[in-house]
Protein backbone atom coordinates (compact mmCIF):
# COMPACT_ATOMS: atom_id res chain seq x y z
CA UNK A 1 0.00 0.00 0.00
CA UNK A 2 1.15 3.25 -1.01
CA UNK A 3 1.49 6.77 0.72
CA UNK A 4 -1.77 8.69 1.15
CA UNK A 5 -2.18 12.57 0.70
CA UNK A 6 -4.21 13.96 3.72
CA UNK A 7 -6.24 17.56 2.66
CA UNK A 8 -3.97 20.00 4.37
CA UNK A 9 -4.66 23.90 5.15
CA UNK A 10 -2.63 26.53 6.84
CA UNK A 11 -3.81 29.01 9.16
CA UNK A 12 -3.69 31.99 6.68
CA UNK A 13 -2.62 33.34 2.61
CA UNK A 14 0.43 34.75 4.42
CA UNK A 15 1.64 31.64 5.53
CA UNK A 16 0.59 30.02 2.50
CA UNK A 17 2.61 32.36 0.54
CA UNK A 18 5.81 31.78 3.18
CA UNK A 19 5.45 27.78 3.05
CA UNK A 20 4.21 25.14 1.60
CA UNK A 21 2.71 22.36 3.16
CA UNK A 22 1.57 19.31 2.32
CA UNK A 23 0.55 15.70 4.79
CA UNK A 24 0.51 12.51 4.04
CA UNK A 25 0.68 8.75 5.94
CA UNK A 26 3.45 6.76 5.43
CA UNK A 27 2.35 3.26 6.44
CA UNK A 28 1.18 4.05 10.12
CA UNK A 29 3.73 7.39 9.86
CA UNK A 30 2.23 10.72 9.55
CA UNK A 31 3.74 13.02 7.82
CA UNK A 32 4.39 16.40 6.42
CA UNK A 33 6.22 18.13 3.44
CA UNK A 34 7.30 21.38 4.43
CA UNK A 35 8.99 23.69 1.97
CA UNK A 36 9.88 27.13 2.79
CA UNK A 37 9.48 29.18 -0.15
CA UNK A 38 11.10 32.54 0.80
CA UNK A 39 14.79 33.96 1.06
CA UNK A 40 14.39 33.82 5.08
CA UNK A 41 14.21 31.59 8.01
CA UNK A 42 11.51 31.28 9.50
CA UNK A 43 9.62 29.14 12.19
CA UNK A 44 7.05 26.46 11.67
CA UNK A 45 4.42 25.16 14.77
CA UNK A 46 2.58 22.39 14.18
CA UNK A 47 1.27 19.97 17.00
CA UNK A 48 2.45 16.79 17.81
CA UNK A 49 5.89 17.26 15.26
CA UNK A 50 8.38 15.26 17.18
CA UNK A 51 11.48 14.97 14.25
CA UNK A 52 12.21 16.05 10.63
CA UNK A 53 14.88 15.37 8.24
CA UNK A 54 16.04 18.46 6.54
CA UNK A 55 17.51 19.15 3.42
CA UNK A 56 18.99 23.17 3.52
CA UNK A 57 22.45 24.83 2.63
CA UNK A 58 23.52 23.29 5.61
CA UNK A 59 23.28 20.24 4.60
CA UNK A 60 25.65 21.40 1.58
CA UNK A 61 24.21 18.92 -1.46
CA UNK A 62 24.58 16.18 1.17
CA UNK A 63 22.15 14.07 2.44
CA UNK A 64 19.51 15.18 4.79
CA UNK A 65 20.31 15.85 8.72
CA UNK A 66 17.98 14.47 11.10
CA UNK A 67 15.99 17.36 13.56
CA UNK A 68 15.39 15.59 16.94
CA UNK A 69 13.34 17.11 19.60
CA UNK A 70 11.60 19.41 18.20
CA UNK A 71 8.51 19.57 20.71
CA UNK A 72 6.00 20.96 17.72
CA UNK A 73 7.74 24.11 16.29
CA UNK A 74 11.40 23.94 13.60
CA UNK A 75 13.13 26.65 11.72
CA UNK A 76 13.61 26.45 8.38
CA UNK A 77 16.67 27.97 6.68
CA UNK A 78 15.75 29.75 3.53
CA UNK A 79 14.37 27.48 0.34
CA UNK A 80 14.61 24.74 2.87
CA UNK A 81 12.86 21.05 2.70
CA UNK A 82 11.72 19.41 5.44
CA UNK A 83 9.88 16.28 5.84
CA UNK A 84 8.56 16.14 9.65
CA UNK A 85 7.14 13.23 11.77
CA UNK A 86 3.72 14.05 13.40
CA UNK A 87 2.99 11.75 16.59
CA UNK A 88 -1.39 11.81 16.82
Amino acid sequence: MGDAFINTTLPTKADAAAVYAQAFTHGNDHQVLLINKRNAAMTVQLDGMAAARVVDSATNQGPPRDETGLQGSIVLAPFATAVATVTT
